[in-house]
């Protein structure tokens, strides 16, 4: 990782965009890194082949693009054909739901044992509160904010990286503004 890039963008034909991450990295990858809670539709591969294209010019990277799919693409990469002398590569990215809930159960047992985490247990963390189906985003970053505060970790930067990320997680799930406060305190973190 070296940098992160703005998400507004705007095309040859003045339509604004946005994609949901840009980042750099220090072999010269322009990483575009898109959602997706739907299903692969050739207009959501149009769109993200428009975002490389844009970043490649305005950035002069080699662009790389992965999908983190909700629903299961039962493949890890597409060609896409975007113009007849344009293929692009596009990877997927998806975590099934019953893999998501096994992480998430041995993330409580580990904490409520006392146990270190490694750092990849760490960031499932955050990965299971992103990735687990809304129906029980709530239950499961709450459940994960009450718990992060008796996790033991080996350092206070992944920490602290990961209270900033779960806090994100509970301002997209949670309206209701003392519950915010509730769990921000869980993760003693104050609210931006």
């Amino acid at each position: 990782f070296e940098a992160q890039y703005p998400q507004e963008i705007v095309f040859p034909n003045m339509d604004a965009g946005r994609v949901d991450e840009f980042y750099t990295t220090a072999e010269g990858l322009l990483i575009n890194l898109e959602e997706e809670s739907g299903a692969i539709t050739e207009k959501v591969l149009e769109k993200i082949g428009k975002y490389l294209i844009f970043g490649a010019f305005m950035y002069s990277k080699k662009p790389y693009s992965a999908i983190i799919c909700h629903e299961d693409p039962k493949k890890e990469f597409e060609y896409f054909e975007l113009s007849p002398s344009v293929f692009i590569k596009v990877h997927y990215i998806h975590m099934p739901q019953d893999e998501l809930w096994m992480k998430y159960g041995n993330l409580i047992k580990k904490i409520e044992q006392k146990q270190q985490l490694t750092i990849e247990e760490t960031l499932d963390i955050v990965f299971v509160a992103k990735f687990i189906s809304k129906e029980y985003g709530q239950y499961i970053t709450e459940s994960l904010a009450k718990a992060f505060k008796h996790a033991k970790l080996n350092d206070e930067i992944p920490k602290r990286d990961i209270g900033v990320l779960l806090g994100g997680m509970i301002l997209k799930y949670f309206q209701n503004d003392e519950k915010i406060d509730e769990l921000m305190e869980e993760l003693n973190h104050p609210i931006l």
